[in-house]
């Protein structure tokens, strides 16, 4: 995974679990499932959504570099 991070670097991809690297242009908004549990939910080629963990890791730094998708919950 860290060779395709690299390669896709500056491509508007970014990283929300160690398992997935995601088009943040594509986020309709999130779910939390827990206390520090959240899904990201992006839409597919065929408009349909697609629910995606964001790890604990990665939680942080998203609620910072992108708090917008915080603001859109998605399902409840």
């Amino acid at each position: 995974m860290p060779l395709l991070e690299e390669r896709f670097t500056g491509k508007e991809l970014y990283r929300v679990h160690r398992s997935y690297l995601i088009n943040p242009k594509k986020v309709i908004g999130t779910q939390k499932r827990g206390a520090r549990d959240y899904w990201v939910s992006l839409k597919d080629t065929s408009g349909a959504p697609i629910l995606l963990p964001i790890a604990r890791s990665y939680l942080d730094q998203c609620m910072r570099e992108h708090a917008e998708w915080f603001k859109k919950k998605f399902g409840a």
